[in-house]
């Protein structure tokens, strides 16, 4: 059984995935490059409402991808990115999705560069 602290810990990363969800399932699409055309975008279109696990896991991904394309400058956003930023969003959903890692084993995706590994006591 895992300690009290890391119980906490996983369940406040689960609570920030549900809110990313929330927010990647409603995205203002002048915030994406490429989707300016869009007035909002469901990146979560398709995921059931009842998989809170997954709608958490990608919109933690989501928020991941867009925090390390926000981050680079505008010339190498153009120069080395160019229209991938368009194309990552889909591909993370299409890939992690249907994933089977996600139904065999215990997978979480990591909110900060680092993460903590946790086992179960048999």
């Amino acid at each position: 059984m895992i300690g009290k602290e890391a119980q906490t810990l996983l369940e406040q990363d689960f609570d920030k995935g549900q809110v990313l969800a929330e927010r990647w399932s409603n995205m203002p699409g002048n915030r994406i490059r490429g989707y300016s055309r869009h007035k909002r975008v469901n990146f979560l279109e398709g995921i059931e409402k009842g998989d809170t696990v997954k709608r958490a896991m990608l919109g933690t991904l989501y928020e991941n991808a867009y925090n390390q394309l926000r981050r680079l400058d505008e010339t190498t956003r153009m120069l080395q990115v160019g229209s991938f930023e368009k194309f990552v969003f889909p591909i993370i959903r299409a890939v992690f999705a249907n994933l089977i890692a996600a139904e065999l084993v215990t997978t979480q995706a990591l909110t900060a560069p680092t993460g903590l590994v946790f086992k179960k006591a048999a």
